[in-house]
This record gives structure tokens, C-alpha cells and sequence, in this order.
């Protein structure tokens, strides 16, 4: 609709390719696996571990003790990447980084 010479958008059109743009949509998406870390990797896991980034596909995900370090990247990581990404397809989650909480 031309109202003085510019034309009106409905914000339900406008805002969700104005949030991509700034990077807001990704970030809403990171926060929700913040939020359903536990909820998700169970209580055991989540007590030792937090997601620490996602750049570039690659989840960050931080542990608490170097045992926890060689234990998930030896033994839960690939269970890990598949939970993730069943339930945060939108993130493009290809690998998973494991790091010693410093």
C-alpha cells in the first residue's frame, strides 16, 4: 500500500529477513540449545559440559575436567552430534569441538 510515496510492509514480512541479516536468527537458535542443554545431553552430561559456540558448524562445547574431555571425545561424541542435530536442524551442527573449561 503507497502511503506518501513509500510503500508499507506488514513487520511479519519484514522482520524475519531483517533478524538474518543482523545474525538475531542464528543467535535465538543458539540460545534455545543453551536453554535445552540439559534437557537434551541428560543431567550426568550436562553437569560436566555447556555449549560454549557455534562458528562455522562446528559446536563448541566445553568440559570440566580433562577425563571429561577424553571421555566425550572418545565415546559420546558421535551419539552427541546426532541428538543434536535431530533436534536443532536449523543450526547446521557438522561437528562437534570439545575444550578443557579454562
Amino acid at each position: 500500500m503507497p502511503v506518501e510515496g513509500r510503500l508499507v510492509r506488514r513487520l511479519v514480512d519484514v522482520v524475519p529477513s531483517a533478524m538474518a541479516r543482523i545474525g538475531l536468527a542464528q543467535r535465538f537458535r543458539e540460545s534455545a540449545l543453551q536453554d535445552q542443554w540439559r534437557e537434551v545431553m541428560g543431567d550426568f552430561v550436562a553437569a560436566h559440559t555447556r555449549p560454549a559456540g557455534l562458528h562455522r558448524n562446528v559446536l563448541t562445547v566445553e568440559v570440566d575436567h580433562s577425563a571429561w574431555l577424553h571421555e566425550m571425545t572418545l565415546f559420546h561424541k558421535k551419539a552427541m552430534l546426532q541428538n543434536l542435530r535431530k533436534r536443532f536442524p536449523d543450526l547446521g551442527i557438522k561437528d562437534i569441538r570439545f575444550r578443557l573449561r579454562g
